[in-house]
């Protein structure tokens, strides 16, 4: 029994389904591919069986037919983006757990050597095999190089050969970063020597100082890297089919043969691919029955701006508006519902009024007006001056609230719109009068409610006292305290005694 009563009812306990939740994936035409595999794979999959198909020369010399692809541009890039990213930096995890464990010479050269080999190393051997392809691959990776590289690797030469000249570990020929334009490195940076960790006392702390420098960089070597693997297979199609007649030249007849069986390939994939769509089509319309939805016309809300020296223009129902074009590259043309006549009429200002209404008290039914705020300028985002900051929602609240959009300079909230003014006004023929001088006493009825914070509250006749107290409620000239009040007085001259005294006071009412 007492396990019964640990069970929660599932209704309890679900969260819900949103409306994207409730299509299934597997429902989707799209998702369950029967063959799945992308040109990246299928250039992958041939790199890999050429590995163990024999080659014979002419003197019957055997060997595989990796070289055939070696210096392909496709294939290159097929290569750049199976790098496993995610096992490199596992594996530096790893390493650098090691040299943590047991720090010393042959750790931090493990530590230095794998970040060069497996990042700065690669980038340079990617770029090489696709320098001068005119791809827009190639413009990314010099971009990254150039915009995020470059003071890493410095960083990482100078850190390299200090390990090498205090530590003794086994030195990195970067020569042939030297010979590549794109890292813009000169004999200076190959034999910087970083000389910071040398404060330290003791070589354990040179060597804790070392890897926490190396370890700083990184994040940026492995980011790029990243990148690159994900922008290399984006770029296969257009090595492939390029319109450079220099990358047409580099399509060997043997590799040219292969990327046409490759493109006729795509189409049987793609009708395989289809069964799915099939399948689905013949579950819902023949065995389910499910009759589609008429199509609907898609629709778009358009401004016009008629021209100057025009005061207004006629529009007529059914005037086709053209649009982009589809994929299929078909115009796109909308055409009016109704008939419109344009004119020069603007919204010159937007306000919104606000009455914040709060309950008396938490077991009250009763709400009480708290106040009545105004945003002269709703476009703004404290109402009034201030503009919403650059990459915020430029949105405001349409009937109005309490608090704006703008969060002064080491404030945690956002600053509350500007209180407003309230009052009424009297109308009525009687008081159309001409001439003379007259006086008019107006007399307001009005209930009283004893206690607010009362769960009981019933309308009562004001006794004398309580006749005094709203007397005096009334007849009193409140303040509205503010800093931005208070620092205009400031401005003004007020004494520093009155500027405390008001900073206290709404230190007290905050």
């Amino acid at each position: 029994m007492s396990q019964c009563k640990n069970i929660i009812h599932p209704f309890q306990n679900d969260p819900g389904v949103s409306q994207r939740q409730r299509l299934i994936p597997e429902l989707d035409v799209n998702a369950p591919k029967i063959d799945g595999r992308t040109l990246a794979d299928l250039l992958d999959y041939f790199t890999k069986l050429s590995r163990h198909i024999n080659y014979y020369d002419a003197n019957l010399a055997t060997s595989d037919w990796q070289p055939f692809f070696n210096k392909s541009t496709p294939f290159n890039l097929s290569s750049i983006s199976k790098y496993g990213s995610a096992a490199v930096e596992g594996k530096f995890d790893f390493y650098r757990s090691l040299f943590y464990k047991r720090p010393g010479k042959r750790t931090l050269q493990l530590v230095i050597h794998y970040m060069y080999y497996s990042t700065i190393y690669r980038i340079n051997t990617w770029h090489k095999s696709v320098d001068n392809s005119q791809l827009v691959f190639e413009q990314m990776l010099e971009n990254l190089v150039t915009d995020r590289l470059m003071d890493p690797v410095k960083s990482f030469i100078a850190l390299a050969n200090s390990a090498a000249r205090e530590h003794c570990i086994k030195s990195i020929n970067f020569t042939p970063l030297a010979e590549n334009a794109i890292w813009n490195l000169q004999s200076s940076d190959l034999n910087a020597v970083d000389t910071s960790l040398r404060a330290r006392r003791g070589s354990r702390n040179r060597l804790m100082g070392m890897m926490e420098a190396l370890s700083s960089l990184w994040p940026a070597m492995i980011e790029a890297v990243k990148l690159l693997s994900g922008a290399a297979e984006h770029s296969i199609e257009e090595s492939l089919f390029s319109t450079s007649e220099e990358l047409k030249q580099e399509h060997t007849p043997h590799l040219a043969l292969l990327f046409a069986f490759l493109k006729l390939f795509q189409h049987l994939q793609s009708d395989l691919n289809g069964f799915t769509k099939k399948h689905l089509d013949f579950f819902f319309k023949d065995v389910l029955r499910l009759q589609p939805r008429n199509a609907e016309a898609d629709k778009a809300h358009i401004v016009f701006e008629i021209q100057k020296q025009l005061d207004t223009h006629l529009l007529k129902k059914g005037l086709q508006v053209k649009d982009a074009k589809d994929k299929n590259n078909a115009e796109i043309l909308f055409e009016l519902d109704d008939e419109i006549v344009v004119n020069k009429t603007q919204v010159e200002e937007v306000r919104t009024l606000y009455l914040n209404s709060e309950l008396a008290h938490d077991n009250s039914d009763l709400s009480l007006l708290e106040g009545v705020y105004m945003a002269p300028k709703s476009d703004k985002a404290d109402g009034i001056s201030k503009d919403f900051p650059d990459g915020a929602a430029k949105n405001w609240p349409t009937l109005g609230a309490r608090m704006g959009r703008f969060t002064n300079v080491g404030e945690a909230s956002p600053e509350p719109y500007p209180y407003a003014r309230i009052g009424f006004v009297l109308a009525s023929p009687v008081l159309l009068l001409n001439e003379g001088k007259r006086d008019i006493t107006i007399t307001l009825s009005c209930s009283y409610r004893q206690d607010c914070s009362s769960e009981s509250v019933q309308p009562s006749v004001l006794s004398a006292s309580d006749r005094a107290l709203l007397n005096t409620a009334l007849t009193t000239i409140y303040y509205i305290v503010t800093k931005e009040g208070i620092a205009l007085a400031q401005k003004k001259g007020v004494t520093k005694e009155t500027i405390q005294l008001l900073n206290t006071l709404l230190e007290l009412e905050g």
